[in-house]
């Protein structure tokens, strides 16, 4: 509210010409212009996104006990990616159970009671590359050999950063979409894939007193 008033306070101070305080008026009337521009544009980019991943909810079954990984960058942007809580619309569209809620306390209208040790709440779903050191997020090779598989019935990867290939095991590929995003149906008869190097927790850094 401060910020506002003080927003609608602004005027050219007393004995200021018509035409300077015009000028002043288009060159706010002329950046408002262009940030509304850039931000529909941004929006319109987002929405062709959306599109694309979202086909993956076709080829997730109703009410499917599902787990998401989602991508970062491993630069520790300030700036959180939209796609950070896109499986939420799985959840709203598809009834299915996702790791990307339940973080804060009285936050959801719903509590979830759901048994899966360390992939039940947000941000278990945020995966960065295989060497991020990063000891915020979890490498992706990490969550996908770790998450407990007796509890889900499906993965599905959002533009996930490279890994490899044999981590996929036990897990049948149903739908393969842009950015190397996927959905799988887990194979609960066959074990995950043994960690390597680089599927292990990021080290935690302490800073020197």
């Amino acid at each position: 509210y401060a910020l506002a008033i003080g927003l609608i306070g602004l005027r050219p101070k007393p004995g200021v010409s018509i035409r300077n305080a015009a000028l002043f008026a288009a060159a706010g009337l002329a950046f408002f212009t262009v940030r509304m521009a850039a931000t529909t544009w941004s929006f319109l980019l987002y929405d062709g996104v959306y599109d694309r991943q979202l086909q993956a909810l076709d080829h997730i079954p109703r009410g499917a006990r599902l787990v998401t990984f989602i991508g970062v960058s491993c630069g520790g942007n300030w700036a959180m990616s939209r796609l950070e809580h896109i499986s939420g619309i799985a959840l709203e569209r598809n009834l299915a159970y996702t790791n990307d809620q339940w973080a804060m306390e009285g936050g959801q209208l719903l509590t979830s009671r759901f048994y899966a040790p360390g992939f039940a709440t947000d941000p278990s779903q945020v995966v960065t590359h295989p060497r991020c050191i990063l000891p915020m997020w979890r490498r992706v090779g990490y969550s996908l050999v770790t998450f407990p598989r007796d509890s889900f019935d499906y993965v599905w990867l959002v533009t996930p950063p490279p890994y490899e290939k044999r981590l996929e095991q036990g897990l049948i590929p149903v739908w393969r979409g842009p950015g190397n995003s996927a959905v799988f149906r887990i194979d609960h008869n066959v074990p995950a894939a043994t960690p390597g190097r680089w599927d292990t927790p990021p080290p935690r850094r302490y800073r020197r007193r």
